[in-house]
């Protein structure tokens, strides 16, 4: 079905669209003073942009309980973050300015995942 989607739009429409999330969200980290690892010039870009961040697994856990903002974390010292067609500009921007807040207040490194709970029966 993905594959469907990425042809029905046109594969150098989806670029475009990538590539304009990512420069949208690099302002945002720059602004903020974030590392990235990634590429910031245009023609090196690609979907994925991965973050320097201390305590990488934490701000994966806050951002997803906190905000509902998925990223994939590495050796606890890498942040994944992907802006893709799947996403809205809006929701990407969101997403960015939510991750660029936690890294600069740290507020997720005290910050601990509320206990989950089953059922009860």
């Amino acid at each position: 079905e993905g594959v469907k989607i990425l042809l029905n739009l046109g594969l150098e429409e989806v670029a475009e669209d990538v590539l304009n999330k990512q420069e949208a969200v690099l302002e945002i980290f720059n602004a903020a003073g974030i590392k990235t690892i990634s590429p910031q010039e245009r023609s090196k870009m690609s979907a994925l942009m991965i973050l320097e961040v201390a305590e990488a697994n934490n701000l994966r856990e806050y951002l997803a309980e906190k905000y509902g903002i998925l990223v994939d974390s590495r050796r606890n010292i890498y942040i994944r973050f992907s802006p893709y067609i799947y996403n809205s500009h809006e929701e990407i921007t969101f997403a960015a300015k939510k991750i660029a807040e936690a890294i600069k207040t740290k507020n997720y490194l005290n910050w601990t995942a509320p206990e989950k709970t089953g059922p009860v029966t």
